[in-house]
């Protein structure tokens, strides 16, 4: 059967035929029906819109038509009975009746076999409209697929079609894809190199294709893609239709994937996986190289019977509860590799989670921390002792001393301060590598002496301060014993850089009879303890009582009140003044400080220069001395004319002697009081000179170069050489009172001192005794032939008007008649050569 492509052409060429093929009797009717019904199916053509309500209307004609065809059947058999038995003519009639009847029956037949062609193409119609339905909407998923979709010519390889996503991604427009062929999107793609891709679809060797590449947008930026390519039907023509992936997300992925890989392969740390009965299923390199166990070992076995070497038991049951809990587990791990040497890892031990959040294995990271662990440690070791001599440190002591008051026991305990009494000269005079070596020398000592007993601890505080607590004392005397043995322990000579030092320890010690509360406040005291026995005399040791530490508040406030007596003026200058021996005039003054507190009255400069010192005070209080100084110097030689002193003297600290802007400020003082330079003496002490030797000479050497003369003070107290002063740039000697007032009762003392006058006249300088209070001393001074000298007997230190005074009584000449002296004073010291020694060696002072 076919479909009919116009079912009403085919019903009106039916009817037709029809009405040809019946006989004259139906033929009248024949036609009338055709009138009937043909206008009506041209009618029905003319006025529906579709293929679809043609056929439809079509078939209700032709049923029409069928019920009218069996109505005229039905009608010419009824006829034809009633004639059958009539005449000829009948007879004819009938048979023509007959005829019509057999071709109604024909007609009837084609129509039903036309009804089926329509009806045929009626679901044809039907079906092709649901698939092209179809066809639209599958066309419009593709168009507006976020994949891109091309379509290109088998022959000229021009693109004939392209999706939405291709031409979004691309940055063309569909006319601008269609002049273009593959090879304008692939960069580094020529037309040879296409078609030898292509060459496989081609020839039928493949149905499709599947590569990645790289396609390049408008912009020219790039983006990795994977092509399906396979060849089709369109419209007519064979094409290649390409659909294609853009891969940047996922060629992201993999090379974020390989990264990691390669990062954990490479990884600084230990990487291990496990299933999830701790089974190993991977190790990195660094845990093979860490451990010693290689990767096979590894695999061989579980991550429990690893962890259960590395950590306590109880460690390690913790670990697997809380990892198996879904929670991470850190922390510190001890272990060794299979050369038995010990390492500390930082282990992380995590679960590991599918999508469905469903825990698949462990994850485990060792970070060696070997290094910084024994780094911490020796930090750690660091903290708590000196780096210097291996002794414990203040922090430890303290501890340990803390520990004792804490416990609250019955034992008695004690802590000693020692203080080496000469390091710091020690310390300059050799060098700071000496120094140390003293130090060292100094704990070896201290370890020796306490080795015998398990309750001492000894530390070094720092510089030359070393601490020993003695632990469960029998009784409290025995701490003075402890520090008898360290005395003579340390007053043994030293060997430091070629040279043979001599030098004793001053030791405070302090009980816990006291009650303390706190480390540092026992410390304290024992400090002051310490500072007592300095004070009497060196190479002893003192106990503490509460006076020390009534002495040391009021040092403090001293301190505190020193730090305001410039601002509030409370510093006044007196003057001693200097006497030539020959003459009697006055030679000079000596400017004295004096401290005016409003609270204490007049100060005395040893209760408070020793606290200025320390507290660096001397400086501002030696700046404002020196200014005050010239201007009354400068005053003096307006107002006493003649009289006035030919020379002030001013005494300069070490610290004053170290600053940097010193000789310039003395320099500003002279000039702005249009003082010759030649007229001001600064005075130094010996110990400065061996301090800081190098500082102090080349600010010296400044100082001599504008003019200003050096005088060494309190000469003969110190531990320089005589024989080293000629190095020195110095000017005048001024010998200490303790040679004076020691002339006539100690032995040697008057045969040191012309040794020294001898030695000054020898290196051209001039020399100025201190303390002379008697006319015998005078005298004494005189016959040995000394310059200059000042002391009680001439004057006391006076205020300004007092010393005005006294320069006008000057004028004329002081007594200074020449006192009969005794000659036994100087027996057998003539000769230099051979008293020097014994007369140094008495005196404690180095040749």
């Amino acid at each position: 059967m076919c479909i009919p492509n116009d079912p009403l052409r085919q019903l009106e060429n039916l009817i037709t035929g029809i009405e040809a093929s019946v006989s004259d009797e139906l033929s009248v009717a024949f036609s009338i029906l055709k009138e009937q019904l043909v206008p009506g199916c041209h009618s029905i053509q003319r006025t529906e819109k579709t293929q679809a309500e043609a056929i439809l209307n079509a078939t209700l004609t032709i049923e029409k038509l069928e019920e009218s065809l069996t109505a005229m059947r039905d009608e010419l058999n009824h006829a034809r009975k009633e004639r059958d038995n009539s005449e000829t003519k009948g007879k004819m009639m009938a048979d023509a009746q007959a005829e019509a009847i057999v071709n109604s029956a024909e007609i009837i037949s084609e129509l039903e076999e036309t009804k089926l062609c329509l009806k045929a193409a009626h679901e044809a119609e039907r079906d092709s409209k649901i698939a092209a339905e179809r066809l639209i909407g599958f066309g419009n998923i593709l168009d507006e697929s976020d994949n891109e979709i091309y379509i290109f010519d088998c022959q000229s390889l021009r693109f004939v079609f392209a999706n939405q996503g291709a031409r979004k991604n691309l940055g063309y427009t569909i006319d601008e894809l269609r002049e273009m062929t593959p090879v304008d999107i692939k960069p580094d793609l020529e037309m040879d190199g296409l078609e030898l891709q292509l060459y496989p679809l081609r020839n039928k060797q493949a149905s499709s294709l599947r590569f990645s590449t790289v396609h390049i947008r408008k912009d020219g930026t790039r983006y990795p893609v994977e092509v399906h390519l396979h060849r089709s039907i369109y419209e007519e023509r064979p094409v290649f239709v390409a659909v294609i992936l853009d891969t940047t997300e996922k060629v992201q992925a993999e090379e974020e994937l390989r990264t990691l890989s390669v990062t954990v392969e490479q990884s600084p740390a230990s990487v291990m996986i496990t299933d999830l009965d701790g089974n190993i299923e991977y190790v990195n390199p660094m845990f093979t190289k860490v451990t010693g166990i290689s990767r096979d070992q590894a695999l061989a076995q579980d991550c429990w019977g690893l962890l259960a070497n590395m950590l306590p038991t109880h460690r390690c049951k913790e670990l697997r509860q809380k990892i198996c809990a879904g929670e991470v587990w850190r922390g510190e791990i001890e272990s060794k590799n299979q050369n038995g040497e010990p390492f500390w890892e930082l282990a992380s031990i995590s679960p590991i989670r599918n999508a469905s959040g469903d825990i698949i294995r462990f994850l485990a990271t060792f970070q060696d921390v070997t290094y910084s662990k024994m780094l911490m440690q020796k930090m750690e070791h660091l903290a708590f002792h000196d780096s210097l001599t291996g002794l414990p440190n203040r922090s430890s002591i303290l501890q340990t001393i803390q520990r004792a008051i804490d416990s609250k026991k019955r034992s008695q305990y004690a802590v000693l301060f020692m203080d080496f009494d000469r390091f710091k000269l020690i310390n300059d005079s050799l060098g700071h590598k000496a120094g140390d070596e003293l130090l060292r020398q100094m704990s070896e000592r201290l370890r020796r002496s306490l080795r015998n007993t398990d309750h001492v601890a000894a530390a070094r505080l720092g510089g030359d301060e070393f601490v020993v607590f003695l632990n469960n004392l029998s009784d409290l005397d025995r701490a003075g014993r402890v520090a008898e043995r360290l005395l003579q322990t340390f007053s043994e000579s030293y060997q430091l850089c070629g040279n043979t030092v001599h030098s004793t320890v001053s030791i405070g010690i302090v009980t816990n009879e006291q009650q303390y509360q706190s480390a540092n406040d026992m410390l304290r005291d024992a400090d002051l303890a310490m500072y007592e026995a300095k004070s009497q005399g060196r190479g002893c040791y003192a106990l503490f009582d509460q006076s020390m530490h009534e002495r040391a508040e009021t040092r403090m406030r001293i301190e505190g009140d020193l730090r305001m007596a410039i601002q509030r003026d409370e510093f006044v200058l007196h003057y001693q003044p200097i006497v030539d021996l020959e003459s009697g005039h006055l030679e000079g003054v000596e400017t004295l400080v004096r401290w005016n507190n409003r609270d204490r009255g007049l100060v005395q400069p040893n209760d408070f220069i020793s606290i200025a010192e320390e507290t660096r005070l001397i400086i501002p209080i030696g700046e404002w001395i020196l200014k005050e100084a010239c201007r009354q110097f400068a005053e003096w030689r307006r107002t006493l004319g003649e009289h006035a002193p030919p020379c002030f003297h001013v005494n300069a600290s070490r610290l004053q002697m170290l600053n940097p802007g010193f000789v310039e400020m003395v320099t500003d003082c002279l000039y702005e009081n249009d003082i010759p330079s030649q007229c001001l003496h600064l005075e130094i002490t010996e110990s400065v000179l061996i301090q800081e030797p190098g500082t102090i000479v080349r600010t010296l050497d400044a100082l001599r170069d504008v003019g200003v003369l050096i005088d060494i003070d309190d000469f003969g107290t110190g531990y320089s050489s005589l024989s080293c002063l000629h190095e020195f740039p110095i000017d005048v000697l001024k010998i200490d009172r303790v040679f004076v007032n020691n002339m006539r009762s100690v032995k040697d003392a008057a045969a040191l001192l012309h040794v020294i006058l001898t030695l000054a006249d020898d290196l051209d300088l001039q020399v100025i005794a201190e303390g002379v209070e008697t006319p015998e001393q005078l005298a004494t001074l005189q016959s040995m032939g000394c310059q200059y000298a000042q002391g009680f007997f001439f004057s006391k230190p006076l205020a300004v008007d007092e010393f005005e005074a006294f320069a006008m009584k000057a004028a004329n000449g002081l007594n200074v008649v020449d006192s009969p002296a005794t000659p036994a004073l100087f027996a057998g010291y003539q000769n230099t050569d051979t008293c020097l020694i014994p007369v140094l060696d008495a005196l404690h002072i180095e040749a």
